[in-house]
């Protein structure tokens, strides 16, 4: 007969005598599926009705007869980072079978500081403090009324402080005189921060001790403050007071509060003091640039860029870049600009070719997502003149090229692009650079590489490349063209709107289209004689060409759309109503839909038009993120967003 292991019946034996020294009102629930959690615990009132107080329970029991062995406990660090991720506490309890006693601890003041860089597992020793007596349900009890209080947003400035002390002196200080001095320095900031000498009104506790200060709010979230030993004794307990007060800022940041956060982060000699802390400076700017002090922000680390010796600001700056990506706002825009100027000064002043190199490429990435693309160029050009290890990287070629080709120089667009592809620049830059080679006149090129990209792809959100290569498949086939230098401005300016529906109309057409196949003036009205003979499949195509040179002729759009609905052409409709919305949005889909209406009974309007919404493409995130790359030890340069080195 198999035998029940020991250990199983100590945690059986851990969990009901923890049942009973709980409160009859509360309720002790097993979760044998959750990763390390043995329990919930309930919290009811003396009139058995809940509270909505809840924690969760992580029992270990030993029957040891060494004490000091039965106050250790070694738990693996994953493990506690779970638990500190956790909606609910969680309340580590070891028992002692010998003893019959419960040593416990929350999960949240567990400090990982102190493992060591490889280690799997932490070590918890207990103390006589954590030991669970007559008291601890009623402390347990009003330490998650605190905790339920601060997590509905029940939290406003001024925080109430409670200071514990470990031990009658702290730095060679008598704990009195300390205390004194400490009340003395916190008392400014009394908008900030309140002095509580009851630790159960006080929703921010502090422990000092010799080597650390521990910050904790309300036992959601805090920080730690190490070495607190080298810290010289003059200034001490007003060192201790500014970074209690980071310390609170930070915890608001931690809960979502970042504007109250932002506040206590930029007051006065905090914002110098919270500068110079660079993990901390770091580890919270990104939240400070999400804030409505973005601008305050900027300016405050501009002030400081020369007074750094080393690069904290280029640091900063990627962190700032990625949060900028998701503004558009001109002013974030003008303080993210002004920053990246400032990084350049700085490197310039220094003479460090390498990191001048970096932040010129950096501000050509700034004004290219912009739309400034001369003055992109510009430090894209100089960047590979300072820091030559751009020629090397194939995402230089093609967001060099992307700028060309935002500036309509596609013939040197496609040189760079195919620059990049030599270099192993991604398959996704294929289709871009078949996208400058037919805008260049490489039509058949074209059309050849958007097919050889097209069969590798095993993705079907590739509207606007499929439809290009069947356009190109018609171009060529109706003129006869492969490639050609276009005359993008004499093309149509020989187009006579006057002789409209003449045929002498329609040969000036094909005249224009001769000097330049993409002509879009061209092909727009020769979709509308087209369509007013009744060859909609012909005008289709006409008008979608338009539409793929000039992506924003919501016109050129609609007309395409409904000409491939009055040729059942369903195949060519999916991709033009997908390509159309991709550019033009709902601004297609209004211009479209009153056209419909003026076209069709109700009945089959509804019918189309939840057709056509079926068609469209799923939401897509249309500004990029900006790439900003910096060299690491090794002299990759990688995108601090992504890892990428490419």
């Amino acid at each position: 007969m198999t035998q029940r292991a020991r250990q199983h019946q100590l945690e059986d034996l851990s969990r009901h005598k923890y049942a009973l020294a709980l409160p009859e009102e509360w309720v002790l629930r097993d979760k044998h599926s959750d990763y390390g959690i043995d329990a919930e615990v309930e919290i009811f009132d003396e009139n058995n009705l809940p509270t909505g107080l809840v924690y969760l329970v992580q029992l270990k029991a030993t029957e040891t007869d060494d004490e000091s062995v039965a106050r250790r406990l070694d738990v693996r660090i994953d493990k506690i980072r779970y638990y500190k991720s956790l909606e609910l506490p969680v309340l580590i309890v070891r028992y002692s079978v010998k003893k019959d006693i419960f040593y416990c601890k929350w999960a949240h003041e567990v400090d990982l500081f102190y493992a060591k860089e490889d280690a799997k597992t932490i070590r918890l020793t207990f103390h006589k403090e954590d030991i669970w007596t007559d008291d601890s349900a009623s402390e347990t009890a009003k330490f998650l009324k605190r905790v339920n209080a601060v997590k509905s947003g029940q939290l406003t400035l001024p925080i109430s402080v409670y200071m514990d002390i470990k031990g009658d002196s702290i730095h060679g200080i008598p704990r009195g005189v300390f205390m004194a001095s400490y009340r003395s320095y916190l008392q400014p900031h009394s908008q900030i921060a309140t002095y509580e000498s009851d630790p159960d009104k006080a929703i921010l506790h502090i422990i000092l001790q010799e080597d650390k200060l521990v910050i904790n709010l309300a036992s959601i979230t805090g920080c730690t403050f190490h070495n607190m030993q080298d810290r010289e004794t003059e200034g001490f307990a007003k060192g201790v007071v500014a970074d209690v007060l980071l310390g609170a800022a930070a915890s608001l940041s931690n809960i979502g509060q970042i504007e109250m956060a932002a506040g206590i982060f930029l007051e006065g000699d905090l914002k110098e003091r919270f500068f110079r802390k660079q993990d901390l400076f770091l580890r919270y700017l990104p939240m400070l640039l999400a804030t409505s002090r973005y601008e305050e922000v900027v300016d405050s680390v501009c002030e400081i860029i020369d007074a750094q010796e080393d690069n904290l600001l280029e640091s900063a700056t990627t962190i700032s870049a990625i949060i900028v990506a998701g503004h558009r706002s001109r002013g974030r825009a003008t303080g993210f600009q002004k920053l990246l100027h400032k990084c350049l000064v700085k490197n310039i002043a220094r003479d460090e070719r390498s990191l001048i190199g970096i932040s010129h490429y950096n501000l050509g990435n700034h004004y290219r997502n912009r739309g400034s693309f001369k003055e992109s160029v510009v430090h894209y050009l100089k960047a590979r003149r300072f820091e030559s290890n751009y020629l090397n990287q194939s995402y230089y070629y093609y967001e060099l090229a992307g700028v060309l080709f935002g500036l309509e120089k596609y013939h040197f667009s496609a040189r760079l692009y195919k620059l990049a592809l030599d270099k192993g620049a991604p398959a996704l830059i294929r289709p871009l650079y078949a996208d400058a080679l037919m805008l260049s006149g490489s039509y058949k090129l074209a059309r050849d590489t958007f097919a050889e990209y097209l069969d590798s792809c095993d993705e079907e959100k590739h509207a606007e490349w499929h439809l290009k290569k069947w356009c190109l498949d018609g171009l060529i086939e109706h003129t006869g063209m492969e490639d050609q230098v276009r005359h993008k401005e004499k093309a149509p300016s020989i187009i006579d709107i006057s002789k409209a529906g003449t045929p002498s109309f329609i040969r000036n057409l094909e005249a224009a289209i001769e000097l330049d196949a993409l002509c879009g003036l061209a092909w727009f009205n020769l979709g509308i004689e087209q369509n007013r003979s009744g060859k909609h499949v012909d005008a289709a195509f006409n008008f979608i060409l338009c539409g793929l040179v000039q992506t924003g002729d919501i016109e050129a759009w609609v007309n395409a759309t409904l000409c491939c609905l009055n040729s059942n052409a369903y195949s060519i409709l999916s991709l033009t109503i997908s390509t159309a919305y991709f550019f033009n949005k709902d601004d297609y889909l209004a211009l479209l839909h009153k056209e419909l209406k003026d076209q069709v009974d109700a009945s089959a309007f509804e019918q189309i038009v939840n057709l056509i919404e079926q068609m469209l493409p799923d939401d897509q995130n249309e500004n990029e993120r900006p790439k900003i790359r910096l060299m690491g030890k090794d002299g990759i340069f990688r995108d601090i967003v992504t890892g990428e080195n490419t």
